[in-house]
């Protein structure tokens, strides 16, 4: 014998019509529960043997009940069921009889579960949830006997926005309640827990004269939040906040030239799906921030200065939200202090991402800030080569002759590689073995023979450098590059650029009398002349005597 009964957790008898099966068919399809008869809507004196389909066709409104078919099953070592809300009992009153007790539970408890968002990215975004309970069902006639333990699990989806979006949610008091933030939304593989940092808290409503201490919780770091309640609402706000990296730039400055701390101007612009992020603070102890876009500047750009000296580079940290585009870049078209040169024109600069290769440019894009990062630009003082050649002309000039050179003014502190060459034809050069070396003093002796030359390379542009010659008797000729030659035994130059310095000695011959070679054709014409004439002269004269 069996008896189909329907009650709440308090043991009351509820009314609603149930739909029971075997597998020979229907048992009845509305099967009332009675309250006026503890709460039966079916029994037979006769309960086969079998697998038998029970479902509660509606469930009364404000209650928790058998949301799917259940299955009862019936052996012969008793009877079985795979519903935590069905509690199988023997009848007291009848001789191997039982009671099937279906409950229904009153959810007394509304949890409001909000979520905020906290992202400068983006204005709402959808996230999801599990919340379960479990609840234990005690006899109500027998205090202290456990009758079941209820465990039941939802997911829910929040479109989470800055202010806030709500979801109620109703479980039976004294429930053992678990709400758990889902690390991706269903349909995407995005690990959200990655993006944003997660925290929960816990409050009462205001209605509430004696809040559960144990309950209250405030921004606790934490995806999920599990306690037993009691009887009163209350609310859970889990709050997602986008995680932010720190991108450091520094400036290098390699420049032995500077007297102190150099201005470099940096640009840097935060945009996420190709729009600006503008208002957003990157550095707050520098008052760096993006602009907004409402004025010349563009949305998502901000301007921050950095200034090393050659001794102590200059660094600023970046905090950038996770995921986000960051190109950093130098205005190398910005005037170097105390200058009219531009940076471009003064130094060349590279970067190195994360202490990785270092490669010229100015400008580097972060396509996704996922980690810590540093970006190292170094500026250094651009260089200009030096080529001083040798020439020597004249009949006397002396093509062997090794004449010196002293170049003042190097700049101190810095190395030069120097090289010497050697030429034939005025064109093909060929580099001397053992004529090269490193230059670490102020000052460079060396000799140049006709068709040398010596190279000193990268030296710093604007370097003024006095160059002098031990030229004895030679008339030296200065020219550098195309500009005007000049004479003398020492020459001064500015080095803008690679130059060419060409050295010419000449040395003509000189006759006895004083005069130069060079008339020595005129002379002998002449001689020669006047010879002629005297030997005319004389012939004439000898022939008259003689007629």
């Amino acid at each position: 014998p069996v008896k189909f009964r329907l009650f709440d957790q308090l043991g009351n008898p509820l009314s609603v019509m149930f739909s029971l099966s075997s597998s020979l068919g229907s048992l009845g399809n509305q099967l009332y529960a009675d309250p006026n008869n503890d709460g039966i809507f079916y029994q037979n004196a006769t309960f086969w043997i079998d697998t038998y389909t029970l479902s509660e066709n509606i469930i009364p409104t404000g209650y928790i009940g058998l949301s799917t078919p259940v299955t009862v099953t019936v052996t012969s070592e008793g009877i079985t069921t795979n519903s935590d809300m069905i509690v199988v009992s023997p009848d007291p009153n009848v001789t191997d009889g039982y009671i099937i007790t279906v409950y229904n539970i009153v959810p007394s408890v509304d949890i409001t579960l909000t979520k905020v968002l906290v992202d400068p990215l983006l204005n709402q975004r959808t996230f999801s949830f599990t919340v379960g309970y479990t609840y234990d069902l005690y006899d109500s006639q027998n205090p202290g006997v456990l009758l079941k333990t209820i465990t039941r699990s939802e997911t829910y989806s929040i479109q989470a926005t800055t202010s806030g979006q709500s979801e109620t949610i109703s479980v039976p008091g004294g429930a053992t309640v678990t709400i758990e933030e889902n690390q991706t939304i269903p349909n995407s593989t995005v690990n959200l827990f990655e993006i944003y940092d997660v925290t929960y808290s816990v409050t009462y409503d205001a209605s509430v004269a004696n809040p559960n201490p144990d309950l209250t919780a405030t921004d606790e770091p934490a995806t999920s939040w599990s306690e037993t309640i009691g009887e009163d609402n209350f609310t859970v706000t889990f709050t997602n906040t986008r995680k932010t990296k720190t991108v450091t730039v520094t400036k290098t400055l390699v420049d032995t030239q500077a007297s102190g701390a150099v201005a470099f101007y940096f640009d840097a612009l935060l945009q996420y799906n190709n729009a600006g992020v503008g208002n957003y603070t990157l550095n707050s102890t520098n008052s760096i921030v993006t602009a907004d876009g409402t004025g010349q500047t563009p949305a998502g750009k901000a301007t921050f200065m950095l200034s090393p000296t050659t001794n102590a580079p200059a660094s600023v940290g970046l905090t950038v939200p996770y995921g986000v585009k960051l190109t950093v870049s130098e205005d190398t078209t910005r005037t170097v202090t105390g200058t009219t040169k531009t940076v471009a024109a003064t130094y060349d600069t590279t970067y190195s991402v994360n202490s990785g290769t270092e490669v010229d440019g100015s400008s580097y894009v972060f396509t996704s800030v996922t980690d810590d990062q540093t970006l190292a630009f170094t500026n250094s003082r651009k260089g200009a080569d030096l080529t001083i050649t040798k020439t020597v002309t004249g009949d006397m000039g002396d093509r062997a002759k090794a004449f010196t050179f002293t170049i003042a003014n190097l700049p101190s502190g810095d190395s030069f590689t120097y090289k010497k060459y050697s030429t034939t034809d005025g064109s093909t050069w060929t580099e001397l073995t053992g004529g090269g070396g490193t230059l670490s003093s102020s000052a460079y002796t060396f000799t140049l023979t006709h068709h040398q030359k010596v190279v000193i390379e990268s030296l710093p542009l604007n370097t003024q450098l006095t160059i002098t010659e031990t030229n004895e008797n030679y008339t030296t000729t200065w020219q550098l590059g195309s500009n005007m030659a000049t004479t003398g035994s020492s020459t001064t130059v500015t080095l803008t650029d690679d130059a060419e310095l060409a050295v010419t000695n000449d040395l003509p011959a000189v006759a006895p009398t004083g005069l130069s070679f060079d008339y020595a054709p005129f002379l002998l014409m002449a001689c020669a002349g006047m010879m002629l004439g005297w030997m005319a002269t004389t012939g004439r004269r000898k022939r008259k005597k003689e007629e």
